[in-house]
């Protein structure tokens, strides 16, 4: 019984050791004074000419420690995986990133996309942009009947324009 007795109580002794011991926990990640804030970007709306579609993104984002990442993600509305984009920084316009994801849209016919934008700053402080939706449509000319179309009708009024042209400015025959 006294051997039970000292185990016992060598485990509750432990038990409140260990429970004074202080908790340390650390992160790597340095607090910034502001959050990532993304600006100009909304729901998109465009028309295309053919199956051959792009979603393109395009956002600013500003952080006062600077951004060092700036990715797009979409996806389908009826689709659950993502597709990420790493944007490229703008040289003409400050904070702008751009980048775009080709997809094929049904002919002819619609999809909506899901955009979001995911942006880390220098000290690896990131966030998340609200959702937007992108509204693709495709009207359904192919480029070639395009192309005929509008070299027929160049043409028309190319051959037209130059019969008013001698008509008009017709040389007289001389005397």
């Amino acid at each position: 019984m006294r051997i039970v007795s000292w185990k016992l109580l060598t485990i509750v002794g432990l038990c409140c050791l260990l429970s004074n011991l202080p908790t340390i926990s650390y992160t790597n990640q340095v607090l910034s004074s502001e959050n990532l804030i993304f600006s100009d970007y909304s729901d998109f709306y465009a028309d295309f000419l053919n199956e051959n579609a792009s979603v393109w993104f395009h956002v600013t984002v500003t952080d006062s420690d600077g951004v060092d990442l700036v990715i797009g993600s979409t996806r389908e509305t009826t689709e659950d995986l993502w597709h990420n984009v790493t944007l490229i920084a703008s040289e003409s316009q400050p904070n702008r990133y751009y980048g775009y994801y080709p997809v094929i849209l049904p002919s002819p016919g619609s999809i909506i996309f899901e955009v979001k934008y995911f942006a880390a700053d220098s000290l690896n402080n990131w966030n998340v942009s609200d959702t937007v939706f992108y509204y693709l449509n495709n009207i359904g000319m192919n480029s070639p009947d395009l192309d005929l179309s509008l070299l027929v009708t160049i043409s028309a009024i190319s051959v037209a324009a130059g019969f008013l042209i001698v008509i008009l400015f017709r040389i007289k025959p001389m005397k």
